[in-house]
C-alpha cells in the first residue's frame, strides 16, 4: 500500500505547472496532464477560439511552449511548397504552430513512402526533422509504424 502510495504522488503534477498553466490558459477545458521528456509535462486542453492545444512545461513547473493546430489558410503555403519539393510523394498529416516565449515556429506532421514523420521550421525557414519516435510528435499523434 505504501509503495503504490509512492507511486501515485510521483505522478501527480506539481503545483508551480498547474497554477502556471491556469494562469496563462484562462478558460482552459478538458484539460489532461501527462509525463514529459527529462520529467517535464505536458497538457492538452480545448480553448474556445484556439480548439484543442497542448503546452508544455519543464520538471520544475516552468513554461516551455504551446502547440496549435493549423488548417486552411492559416498554414504557411510557402512551407508547404517547400515540403512537397523536398518530399514530392508526401502527404501532410497535420500543421502546428509552436510558441515560445520569444520565438515560434511551424511543424509538420509528413507521411512519405509509408513513413511518418515531423518538420520542425523556425521564423528564418530553417527545418530540422523529428524522427517518427520523439517525444513531442509520438505525444500527438498514435505512431502506426512502430
Amino acid at each position: 500500500l505504501s509503495l503504490f502510495l509512492v507511486l501515485a504522488c510521483a505522478q501527480s503534477v506539481p503545483k508551480k505547472a498547474n497554477n502556471n498553466f491556469l494562469k496563462k490558459f484562462k478558460g482552459a477545458k478538458d484539460i489532461e496532464w501527462k509525463r514529459g521528456p527529462k520529467s517535464g509535462w505536458v497538457v492538452s486542453f480545448y480553448m474556445e477560439k484556439f480548439y484543442y492545444m497542448t503546452a508544455h512545461y519543464t520538471s520544475s513547473g516552468n513554461f516551455e511552449n504551446f502547440e496549435i493546430a493549423l488548417h486552411g489558410k492559416d498554414v504557411p503555403q510557402n512551407l508547404v511548397q517547400k515540403v512537397q519539393n523536398l518530399y514530392p510523394n508526401a502527404t501532410i498529416n497535420d500543421v502546428y504552430e509552436i510558441n515560445r516565449e520569444r520565438t515560434f515556429g511551424y511543424i509538420f506532421e509528413v507521411i512519405d513512402n509509408g513513413w511518418l514523420f515531423g518538420l520542425r521550421f523556425s521564423l528564418n525557414g530553417s527545418m530540422k526533422i523529428i524522427p517518427y519516435d520523439d517525444f513531442r510528435f509520438r505525444s500527438r499523434i498514435k505512431i502506426e509504424n512502430d
